[in-house]
């Protein structure tokens, strides 16, 4: 009797049924190992998710925006969003009730121009921030966000400047 498991000595002669098994679990094993690389490949590839697309945006609780052409008040659309054609425009933001004591507005305008006010703070000109935003001959929509603290970048316009398209 072989002492040692595992070993075989030199005389001891390996039949052909010990082969097929030990082969036949390679072979099994292999193709094992094949299937979970198809199967993990196949579900990282076809997985899908969907969420529900959710915008969250820090408004200042009492800050209003008024668009103005002349005498005329520009509503916004659904979205909050305003269309502006061509022309001129006097904008304000209104912070006086605001419950931030700092702010700053992103503003994009026709959907790929990105502009940032200066600070605004309900302290200073009475909370009141305004600028002219001149489109020249070109029509754009026109959305703002507020957003709480400092904005750390140079500001694209200051209190009583202006924005001009060409």
């Amino acid at each position: 009797m072989n002492k040692r498991p595992f070993t075989h000595t030199t005389s001891e002669k390996v039949t052909d049924r010990q082969l097929m098994k030990a082969v036949a679990t390679s072979v099994v094993s292999i193709l094992f190992c094949i299937l979970l690389l198809v199967a993990g490949t196949w579900a990282m590839f076809t997985d899908s998710a969907t969420t529900t697309t959710r915008i969250v945006a820090g408004n200042f609780e009492g800050t209003t925006l008024v668009v103005t052409n002349g005498n005329e008040t520009v509503s916004p659309q659904e979205d909050g969003s305003y269309f502006l054609p061509a022309g001129v425009y006097n904008v304000t933001f209104d912070a006086s009730a605001s419950t931030a004591s700092n702010g700053y507005v992103r503003m994009t305008i026709a959907d790929e121009y990105v502009c940032y006010t200066a600070q605004i703070s309900p302290e200073q000109n009475d909370g009141k921030f305004q600028f002219v935003l001149d489109l020249g001959t070109m029509d754009a929509s026109f959305s703002a966000v507020y957003c709480w603290g400092y904005f750390s970048g140079a500001a694209d316009v200051d209190n009583g400047g202006s924005i001009r398209f060409r």
